[in-house]
């Protein structure tokens, strides 16, 4: 649920939001999430509405599914020329963490990639998702591990490494890379998420890249 009339902003050293001819707004980030959080909780019931960090959970009944709604402001990324590259951005409701991403981005880079290699990215992102969930269940701690977090590393993968003869050698060399790759922070700091707008590794995370190490020798060793 993105707010466009405010928005946040990213400026270049030096630059202030006058440079641009931007201003101050009297309506707050803190204001537009009460203002959601009363139209749905006035829609939905009180009791059917869970507070979370970053998103609003609304649960099921007969006639409609779970559903998580993220309020966000306009994020935008200003050139020296006055140009802008726009995202989201929220602000966790009980961290105070400033969180923005870029998902038209993320979503176009996706799907050229997928294209690219004949959709088997895409798959072997789904394989280590699935099988992320089926180690957990099994007794391994991979709490900072998300879905996106494995999107964004497969995504870091060359493409000559995928189109294997069979889909298995795929996720075998994925693997193989992401592990080598992963086991020195030179080797991976250029990093990107898929939107090739953030950094994987270099701002603060909920993971280390030790962790994200650890995750993929395990995998490696559960599957091969």
């Amino acid at each position: 649920m993105v707010l466009t009339d405010v928005f946040f902003a990213n400026y270049p050293d030096g630059k202030k939001h006058t440079d641009f001819g931007n201003s101050e707004a009297s309506y707050t980030f803190t204001q537009y999430r009460r203002d959601i959080d009363q139209a749905i909780s006035s829609l939905y019931g009180l009791e059917n509405v869970e507070y979370g960090d970053k998103s609003i959970k609304v649960s099921s009944n007969s006639y409609r599914v779970d559903a998580d709604a993220v309020p966000c402001f306009e994020h935008r990324r200003y050139s020296s020329d006055g140009t802008y590259i726009t995202g989201k951005e929220f602000i966790g409701r009980y961290s105070g963490d400033r969180v923005n991403n870029f998902p038209e981005q993320h979503y176009t880079n996706g799907v050229n990639k997928n294209n690219i290699t004949s959709k088997r990215y895409k798959k072997v992102v789904r394989i280590l998702k699935r099988l992320k969930y089926k180690m957990v269940d099994e007794g391994y701690n991979f709490d900072n591990i998300s879905s996106f977090l494995i999107e964004s590393l497969v995504w870091n993968v060359p493409n000559s490494n995928f189109n294997n003869s069979t889909l298995t050698d795929d996720v075998r060399n994925s693997l193989t890379y992401l592990i080598d790759d992963t086991s020195t922070q030179q080797k991976c700091s250029e990093w990107g998420e898929v939107s090739e707008l953030l950094y994987l590794f270099r701002a603060f995370r909920k993971f280390s890249r030790e962790e994200v190490n650890e995750f993929l020798k395990d995998s490696y060793n559960y599957l091969f």
